[in-house]
Parts: C-alpha cells; structure tokens; sequence
C-alpha cells in the first residue's frame, strides 16, 4: 500500500507474520522501553515505533555519510536480495552492519558485522 510501496520509501514492519507486498525492513514493536510524561519508564510498541527506530539509524548514517544516496542507504540497511529470492520478505537490520556498508567507518564491532557478512555469500 501507500507509502510503503512508493520507490522512494523505507517501510518498516513490526511484525514478520504478515506477508508483505513490498520490500520492507523488520523492527522491534513490542515492549519498547520508553520514558513517560511523569518523568518514569513504561513500555510501548506498535509500527510507529518501529518505523522510529529505523528513522533514527537512517539519521545516524547520514550524519555519518552525508553524500550517500536514498538507494544506497537502503543497500546500506541491507543489500538488495538476490535474483530468484523473496524480495518481498521483511529484512532484519543489524545497525553495526549498516554502518559497515555505508562505508564512514565502524561504529561497533565491525569484526563480527563484516564475518557474518562473509558467512551468507
């Protein structure tokens, strides 16, 4: 649907039960630690929050590599799957990998991000 499967958009779903029509990428949603307007903690979830989250990353990699483009933002959260497979299955983002790929250099153990990159080629 509308937006998620405009060309230009990052979807984010909360939940890999549903099939999904389109590429999307798969977030936390449920009993995300939060603060509360009394000054305490609770726990929220649903999409919007996960869509937050994967904001937030997006934030932090063009921040850190401001001539990257959408689509290589995207490749960055992770690469375009390949010829033959399920495009349409959501994809689990591993921030450390991101930063990896987007290439401005590590932000947490590249190491183990770049070994299992190895592992599924």
């Amino acid at each position: 649907g509308f937006p998620a499967s405009h060309a230009g958009v990052i979807a984010v779903a909360g939940d890999a039960s549903h099939a999904l029509p389109f590429r999307a990428f798969l977030a936390p949603a449920d009993a995300l630690p939060t603060t509360t307007v009394d000054g305490g903690w609770g726990l929220v979830g649903g999409t919007s929050f996960a869509a937050a989250q994967v904001s937030g990353l997006v934030a932090l990699l063009r921040d850190a590599a401001p001539r990257l483009r959408s689509a290589a933002v995207r490749d960055a959260l992770a690469p375009a799957p390949a010829l033959g497979s399920a495009a349409a299955r959501p994809l689990s983002i591993d921030a450390c990998a991101a930063f990896a790929r987007a290439g401005p250099g590590c932000a947490c153990g590249c190491r183990l991000a770049d070994a299992q990159e190895t592992k599924r080629h």
